[in-house]
């Protein structure tokens, strides 16, 4: 019997539909027990513990966390800046990891194009958050910024 095709993304990672399953189920509730998982995927208990070991032994599954609610930790404010470095020969890792360090920074992203990074920024205030980016105008290399303050988030995944 001929063995399905997979696709360019299956065998990168090597994940099946078993995997993708039990991944949806702990993304959904990350506190469900293995039997309940074994029974909603129509498997033995046994083969769950073995697919989570194996897909946490493959950092498939970097680390079981907790989502706090961001308004109950009074950061429910977020906004996005868009920092541009000056031209030149500039350490870029060395600037996104800095501005890594900063509290209420959570997102570092080197980006193609103009600007050169994009950073996420929680916050109680606009004020606070103003703390921060003036904290990322005096790292050594930032140009420029722009902050976009969010309105409505419709959608936010870990």
């Amino acid at each position: 019997m001929k063995a399905a095709k997979k696709s360019v993304e299956e065998r990168s990672v090597g994940l099946d539909d078993l995997d993708d399953r039990l991944i949806g189920e702990l993304r959904r509730d990350g506190r469900t027990p293995v039997s309940v998982l074994a029974r909603r995927l129509g498997v033995a208990r046994v083969t769950v513990q073995l697919r989570l070991k194996r897909l946490v032994e493959n950092k498939v599954i970097r680390q079981f966390t907790v989502v706090v609610d961001r308004k109950s930790e009074g950061q429910d404010l977020a906004a996005f800046t868009i920092v541009n470095l000056v031209s030149g020969s500039i350490d870029q890792k060395a600037v996104g990891e800095a501005m890594a360090r900063i509290p209420g920074v959570v997102e570092v992203h080197d980006v193609t194009g103009r600007p050169d990074f994009v950073i996420k920024i929680r916050g109680r205030s606009l004020e606070g958050i103003g703390e921060w980016i003036s904290r990322v105008r005096e790292i050594p290399g930032v140009a420029s910024t722009e902050t976009l303050a969010c309105v409505i988030t419709y959608k936010e995944e870990l």
